[in-house]
């Protein structure tokens, strides 16, 4: 059993020693930029679930002294994850589940695979003699029987003729086991009747008694998940924020990813601009604006032209224009610059189809995150359309015969995909967004209200909205914005969401009515805010463009 027992830890550690950098590092562009996740990774802050009572009246400087409280407590080493506090200061209680939450591109995903290539390296968690990185976005299920326990665990990391002594191993010894379930909100549909599917029941199930220990008792969970009303939260023993860059963070992630030069120019405009440093607050959004900086310059361009981004969407915006550009067969080996016009006449039918993709897998029950070639057939992508930089490509499980492996391709992240869907569903008319349920709406269609909050809301963003909406379903936007509004106060994503996507509502607001901006913390978790909503209205009272005209 020894064996047995040493065959399995090795090749756990073989498979996570060697993680490469995640897929939105494409936006980088650049072939000489670092390989390893080890080599880009900063140790993003970790907090223990925090919450603040709101007073009758918020004022800014209340605010500010609240957030420095929090940033300066109960911060957690991520070696000592499993570590809780009790009564006593001098004691530690052993955390066996965590519920690690975080905001959509704060880093979950890239933070779990950190913590499993550490562990296979010997740096945290050495009595921790088995860990299981499990990533449910990218889960297929087999399409005639339920997953079992060993398929989760061991399928694509040890040949199947090892599933049952290795199943052994763990069964006899769950107290050496870290089990970690990546994405928990990933897997919710909007459709409820066919999320009951058998198999989708079956898995709700299997992942319900992991995080329970009603199977591996004794074992340590660790989940990863967007803020959600559906989280099993009693069931976690320590709930963790993931709460994003400082600004000491931020400054070590260009060190690393960038030369001197285009270092000294990135940080010479996030120290002009509050705004744009306000959006690197969050890892995924300081790699486009720190991307986009970089290919400014390299462009020879400074200041002449530099785009005012205030927004998420506004970002996303941008991005997508920039790596469409740099990455499109027939626009990346040009020297010189192509008028908007004439951008769009080149990168247009590729957006669109990409719109169109992340719709389909949006919408789909369960949402569908990975595309095999059938899939993309159906919107007719030819291969200049997958090297626009917004797919990568990989290789998953093949769910129809257990051992192989199947090509697919899956957007380089989540995000990218929820703002693609939003362009896609807005290509489809107003009826589709009233079609959606206003109450415990999945989190990934959260993120896409936010999305089109953005779009609609900003002029800005008219001729990008024009050029990829026309030639879709008729939409009537009066209607559209009012059931907008109606979504966003009935959802409340601004308690879902961090800083920026509160602007982002504060720029519907402002475009519609006048420049005034009117925050209603209403009902929120039983008048507290969570550290997330802190940071969120610190950064909207402190920004220039805005002000508060009440707070009820």
């Amino acid at each position: 059993m020894s064996l047995g027992n040493e065959f399995l830890k090795n090749a756990l550690q073989e498979k996570y020693k060697n993680l490469t950098v995640p897929a939105t590092h494409s936006v980088h562009l650049d072939s000489d930029k670092p390989e390893s996740l080890e080599d880009v990774f900063v140790e993003v802050h970790l907090q223990k679930h925090h919450t603040a009572s709101i007073p009758e009246k918020l004022s800014l400087s209340d605010l500010k002294e609240r957030e420095t409280q929090v940033q300066t407590s109960d911060a957690i080493p991520l070696g000592q994850l499993f570590c809780s506090l009790g009564g006593d200061s001098h004691k530690t209680n052993i955390a066996t589940k965590v519920l690690l939450q975080g905001r959509p591109g704060v880093g979950k995903s890239t933070l779990v695979k950190y913590a499993a290539n550490q562990w296979a390296k010997g740096s945290i968690w050495e009595d921790t003699k088995y860990t299981f990185l499990v990533s449910l976005k990218e889960l297929q299920l087999p399409p005639n029987e339920s997953l079992s326990l060993s398929q989760l665990l061991f399928d694509g990391l040890i040949p199947l003729k090892h599933h049952a002594a290795c199943l052994d191993v763990i069964t006899k010894h769950p107290q050496e086991l870290l089990v970690i379930l990546d994405g928990y909100d990933e897997r919710r549909c909007l459709d409820k009747q066919q999320e009951q599917n058998k198999n989708e029941a079956a898995l709700a199930t299997l992942l319900s008694h992991i995080i329970n220990n009603e199977v591996l008792p004794g074992a340590k969970v660790l989940v990863s998940s967007r803020p959600s009303k559906q989280l099993p939260v009693k069931a976690f023993n320590q709930t963790v924020q993931l709460c994003g860059f400082s600004k000491e963070m931020i400054n070590e992630y260009v060190c690393k990813m960038y030369t001197k030069e285009q270092k000294d120019f990135i940080m010479k405009h996030l120290d002009a601009d509050r705004n744009m440093a306000g959006l690197c607050q969050v890892p995924l959004q300081c790699t486009f604006v720190c991307a986009g900086l970089a290919d400014r310059l390299s462009c020879g361009d400074d200041d002449a032209g530099m785009a005012v981004v205030n927004t998420t969407t506004g970002l996303y915006v941008q991005a997508t224009i920039q790596m469409a550009r740099k990455l499109h067969p027939q626009l990346k080996d040009s020297k010189e610059e192509t008028d908007l016009d004439e951008l769009f006449d080149t990168i247009e039918a590729p957006l669109v189809k990409h719109a169109e993709l992340a719709k389909y897998g949006i919408m789909s029950s369960p949402p569908k995150f990975l595309f095999y070639k059938d899939d993309l057939d159906k919107f007719q992508f030819d291969k200049s359309d997958r090297d626009c930089g917004f797919l990568v490509e990989s290789s998953t499980l093949d769910p129809r015969m257990r051992g192989t492996r199947r090509h697919c391709w899956q957007f380089t992240h989540t995000t990218i995909q929820e703002f693609f869907g939003t362009v896609g569903m807005l290509r489809s008319g107003d009826n589709v967004w009233m079609s959606l349920p206003k109450e415990d709406m999945p989190e990934h269609l959260k993120t896409m209200v936010s999305f089109l909050a953005g779009l609609l809301g900003d002029p800005n963003h008219r001729y990008y909205v024009e050029r990829l909406v026309a030639g879709g379903a008729a939409l009537d936007t009066g209607k559209l914005a009012a059931t907008l509004e109606d979504m966003l106060m009935t959802t409340r994503i601004f308690t879902e969401m961090m800083n920026d996507d509160a602007m982002i509502i504060a720029t519907v607001y402002e475009t519609q009515n006048s420049d005034m901006v009117d925050i209603v913390p209403t009902e929120i978790a039983s008048r507290y805010l969570s550290v997330m909503d802190i940071h969120a209205l610190v950064w909207l009272l402190e920004n220039e463009n805005f002000h508060v005209t009440s707070l009820k």
